[in-house]
């Protein structure tokens, strides 16, 4: 295969937009990355910018039949084998204390924060994260800073399940994560230890910054994929 280029970040909606004149995503955002598309509509994109960029299309597209310029085809792809494969592909997860780590679900949150400002949260695959969704949307959540380096959420009337999943964990800057004393959870900025006392659920894909940034107690809403699509 000859020299080719690749992105270091992920497209974002308005490039996408830019090149393909529309943009699919769910989660509305110039800044957030594009979503809701399938292996065909990437490679779609990856030869129209080639094209907008005065480069040759890497990709022959016959119907569902896609070829590189080596001549190797592609197999048909579903959209859900699509999302496995490339959700949180260059996230990078804390770890369980055997040492593995956590597998992306493909499912996403959207957090509005203080009304305005969104962040997008990829959710693992894991038991506790299923009983999470169940109790989506959750409105009107207060969050507070504690030690400079996590955002928790007041803890909730009704504890967040954990769904018979192990305890422990050592977790990464932008996780999100349960804290079983307190039954909330909290999402970390900063960097933290191994506890034998968290479960975790996910990792902010895009707006930690947001979040790092809230000076004062704020307000949050988080909402999910399948909700949005069911509202459109």
């Amino acid at each position: 295969m000859s020299d080719f280029y690749i992105s270091v970040y992920e497209v974002t909606q308005e490039e996408y937009q830019a090149v393909m004149g529309e943009n699919p995503s769910n989660f509305s955002g110039e800044n957030l990355p594009v979503e809701n598309v399938t292996w065909y509509d990437a490679v779609a994109y990856c030869n129209a910018r080639s094209e907008q960029e005065g480069l040759m299309p890497a990709y022959t597209i016959n119907g569902t039949n896609v070829a590189d310029e080596t001549g190797a085809a592609g197999e048909e792809a579903t959209e859900a084998d699509t999302q496995s494969d490339t959700d949180g592909e260059e996230q990078e997860t804390g770890t369980y204390p055997d040492g593995s780590t956590p597998q992306f679900s493909g499912e996403r949150l959207r957090f509005t924060v203080n009304g305005t400002d969104e962040v997008v949260i990829a959710m693992y695959d894991n038991r506790a994260v299923d009983a999470f969704l169940e109790r989506l949307p959750l409105e009107d959540l207060s969050f507070f800073d504690l030690s400079g380096i996590e955002k928790p959420v007041e803890r909730p009337e009704e504890p967040f399940s954990l769904a018979d999943e192990e305890l422990g964990y050592d977790p990464l800057e932008g996780e999100m994560v349960i804290y079983r004393p307190w039954g909330n959870f909290t999402i970390f900025y900063g960097d933290f230890r191994y506890s034998d006392e968290l479960v975790p659920l996910g990792k902010v894909e895009s707006g930690l910054e947001v979040i790092a940034g809230q000076t004062d107690d704020f307000f949050g809403e988080l909402e999910n994929n399948r909700i949005q699509k069911e509202m459109n």
